[in-house]
């Protein structure tokens, strides 16, 4: 950014109304660890600062973020999105847009190539290289969503499956694990504001839950991840000891009638934050589940975790 075009936004921020990064993040759903690498190692932004040197961010950051996000979002990598912006191109139409699918879908082969010779180096390397280049929410819809499809449509039970599930969990539970508990450490929210994550009953793959974490992680939210095999009626316990605000289960089985009833019903009653149900559980349990009060993230749907996180944070109470 030239002198000149410093003086101008300089001018234009005496007037508008500043943003703290926090509220940028929650307005445009980047989380600022990302909004500071924008800045620092793409030069995407120049926030205003303050004499203390805390960001501030204009009406303008906010529709330059969004179009970053939009780029992203269509495919291009966040190296190239700056030319875009300088020169000004016009988003597309979908129709007629920047086509991504060949990107992702040498990303997928990739990893899944990785995966079938248990190659954790190069497993590392295809993460590490998409994490750095998109949006965590990009990464896990255009990548690990359409894979996890065909890997689970592959793995039929037969020799290897299982060996490759578990390999693909534990290399996710480790990375992803470093990162919940980088971003937690940078998190600027209480230590009362977080989100557990746990499997419901029976439920023997972490991966969709793994995903689930990172995502709220990306958005800024302290994720306690406490994954497999905790009994329903110590999540109250779990929840006052980490001062919890919201909890997510997910699981893609049926419960039985007791478990349903006896434990998971009960426990619901008895915590007073939001409970969201993720996975085929939900849709399976739809119809007991929703006058309970639970909150449901239905597999297919237009709703995703991140799109409720505002209303969980802001201790909206559950619906009765």
């Amino acid at each position: 950014m030239t002198d000149k075009e410093d003086a101008v936004s300089e001018a234009e921020g005496a007037d508008a109304p500043m943003l703290p990064i926090r509220e940028v993040s929650r307005l445009t759903g980047v989380n600022a660890v990302t909004l500071r690498a924008w800045e620092r190692r793409y030069g995407l932004l120049k926030p205003h600062r303050t004499p203390k040197g805390h960001r501030l961010y204009s009406e303008e950051h906010v529709r330059q973020i969004r179009a970053i996000t939009d780029w992203i979002n269509r495919g291009v990598s966040v190296s190239k999105v700056r030319k875009l912006l300088e020169e000004s191109v016009a988003m597309p139409e979908p129709a007629t847009g920047v086509s991504d699918d060949g990107v992702w879908d040498i990303y997928q082969h990739r990893f899944i190539a990785a995966l079938k010779a248990l190659n954790e180096q190069r497993l590392d390397s295809v993460f590490n290289q998409a994490m750095a280049e998109y949006p965590a929410d990009t990464v896990i819809r255009r990548l690990f969503e359409p894979m996890l499809d065909k890997l689970q449509g592959a793995w039929q039970g037969l020799y290897g499956d299982r060996l490759e599930e578990r390999f693909l969990e534990n290399f996710l539970r480790t990375r992803i694990g470093l990162k919940l508990y980088n971003a937690n450490r940078q998190s600027q929210a209480d230590d009362g504001n977080g989100i557990m994550f746990l499997t419901l009953p029976g439920e023997v793959s972490e991966i969709e839950l793994l995903l689930l974490s990172l995502s709220a992680a990306s958005h800024g939210c302290k994720a306690h991840y406490l994954g497999a095999s905790i009994p329903l009626v110590e999540i109250p316990l779990a929840a006052e000891k980490l001062q919890a605000s919201a909890i997510v289960l997910n699981g893609n089985s049926a419960m039985d009638r007791a478990t349903l009833s006896r434990d998971l019903l009960r426990v619901g009653q008895t915590l007073t934050v939001p409970v969201i149900i993720a996975g085929q559980s939900a849709r399976i349990h739809q119809t007991t589940l929703a006058p309970a009060g639970f909150h449901l993230l239905l597999p297919g749907s237009d709703q995703t975790l991140a799109s409720v996180i505002p209303d969980l944070l802001s201790g909206a109470p559950q619906s009765a």
